[in-house]
């Protein structure tokens, strides 16, 4: 609020004894009653104009402050699982992730993880300090620790890493795991879980983006994907479809499901699917068993890509198995490796296939 005070110009007469200039009565050279007036009026004015200055300043830095805290984030925000209706922060600070599989996206997503699951993935390669290669460089620059290295998830020491937020899901079998557990998870902090078994990792990362409030990320992150993709299968050789995906080592023989997050992505370059003959186990969307006398029978497709890693049998010894050298990728010599990594793919994982991608097929390999 302003207040104005306009004083109207007043010429008196010099002589007249309201003036200011006119000479004291008594000669004295002191101020006439009506300069003193007049100086007192006008000390006056100037005081009561500060003050009613102070008081609009005072109310108007009130008034912001309040609508400052009328706008301030709500400390909390409510999202829609398929567990239901979920309280979390708006924004979390120690967000720990149950499976491997989410913990690439909520990095993508520059989420403040402080804990992590790891080792669940068989196969995968880790680094030194224990975390997936494809997303060592950004956990290791994160600061995220290890809390856990089995499927098997101890409350305690979820507990001890003091989570304001457990993210959960994902695929395979602590997907499982969580969902089991999922009372007792929340119990121990809100937890979002998040079932990927038959989506594409496109819509994972969508729905971790738009649960944590980061769906701008997660769009600029799938653009930078398509983008990537066009890069490298531009004049790429691709071999001759259809496309079987194997994995054969210490978990036997399995085949990747055509539904499956991993060969979903393998379409994105390209490669399309054989027709699907082994039948998956109840409650795995991912894999099919395969017996040795079957392998004939399932992997029919002109192209084989087998996933290796220290624990899977590398293509060169396959070629050289009685069985499994009769197949017809084999035959044509399209038999190609695939990185383990690849197979439960997030945004990272994702990207990591496309630079497998470029150096096996791209049109400068």
């Amino acid at each position: 609020m302003s207040l104005f005070v306009f004083f109207e110009d007043w010429i008196p007469d010099p002589m007249s004894p309201f003036s200011e200039d006119a000479p004291s009565p008594a000669g004295d050279g002191s101020l006439t009653t009506r300069r003193r007036v007049t100086a007192s009026l006008r000390l006056t004015a100037v005081a009561a104009a500060g003050l009613l200055a102070l008081t609009a300043c005072g109310s108007g830095g009130s008034g912001e402050s309040t609508a400052e805290a009328d706008n301030a984030a709500p400390a909390t925000r409510t999202v829609s699982t398929e567990m239901g209706d979920v309280e979390i922060p708006s924004e979390p600070q120690r967000i720990v992730s149950l499976n491997p599989t989410l913990t690439g996206d909520l990095l993508s997503l520059d989420a403040s993880v402080a804990s992590t699951a790891v080792g669940m993935s068989g196969g995968v390669r880790y680094d030194e300090d224990g975390f997936p290669v494809h997303w060592n460089g950004a956990a290791q620059e994160a600061g995220v620790e290890i809390f856990s290295t089995t499927a098997d998830i101890s409350l305690e020491a979820l507990a001890s890493a003091e989570p304001d937020l457990i993210v959960a899901g994902g695929v395979g079998r602590p997907m499982a795991t969580a969902r089991d557990m999922y009372d007792q998870l929340s119990a121990v902090a809100p937890t979002i879980f998040i079932d990927s078994s038959d989506s594409t990792w496109q819509e994972q990362l969508t729905t971790l983006g738009e649960m944590l409030g980061a769906e701008d990320k997660a769009a600029e992150l799938l653009d930078g994907y398509e983008t990537r993709v066009a890069e490298v299968t531009e004049g790429a050789d691709l071999p001759e479809q259809p496309t079987n995906v194997a994995s054969s080592g210490e978990n036997g023989i399995q085949t990747l499901t055509n539904e499956s997050p991993g060969m979903r992505l393998l379409t994105d370059f390209g490669f399309e699917p054989a027709e699907e003959v082994a039948t998956p186990e109840e409650g795995n969307k991912e894999w099919a068993p395969v017996s040795e006398e079957e392998i004939t029978d399932v992997f029919t497709g002109e192209t084989l890509l087998v996933y290796e890693s220290q624990t899977n049998t590398p293509v060169s010894e396959l070629a050289e198995d009685a069985l499994w050298s009769k197949l017809p990728a084999f035959e044509n010599d399209s038999a190609f490796p695939i990185p383990t990594e690849v197979r439960r793919p997030d945004y990272l994982a994702a990207m990591y296939a496309a630079d497998w991608f470029e150096q096996e097929f791209g049109a400068q390999s």
